[in-house]
């Protein structure tokens, strides 16, 4: 149990707060005592980037209390849209290289795209 009660909304609530994020990174800055300090980078699905810090109190294995404040929103980035090898737009659901976990692209409506690993490969979600 990771302790998802503990953080003061219902489950419906806490999922409400990730609509519109095509993916997020959470990466530990610190640990003193039970708490963890986070920060954490939320891509929504217009290529904007929410950016959170935050932390979260651990007792006996289970987060039982958590703050996260939104520090700043970052504008979509300016990157070369990334193409297939022949030249199409990519879509939903196709392989990406290994070389583009992580990255965004978009497909041929304008759609935001990120490389994820899933089911053993890199996928364009």
């Amino acid at each position: 149990m990771l302790g998802g009660d503990n953080l003061g909304s219902s489950y419906d609530a806490f999922a409400a707060g990730f609509a519109g994020t095509a993916h997020d990174t959470l990466i530990i800055t610190g640990a003193r005592g039970d708490t963890v300090q986070v920060h954490l980078e939320a891509l929504q699905d217009d290529g904007t980037t929410k950016v959170y810090n935050g932390s979260y109190i651990v007792h006996n294995g289970a987060i039982v209390e958590g703050h996260l404040t939104q520090v700043t929103t970052l504008a979509p980035t300016t990157a070369p849209i990334l193409k297939a090898p022949n030249g199409d737009f990519y879509r939903r659901g196709e392989f990406c290289p290994t070389a583009d976990a992580g990255l965004t692209t978009q497909d041929a409506n304008g759609n935001t795209l990120i490389c994820v690993f899933e089911s053993g490969r890199y996928h364009w979600h």
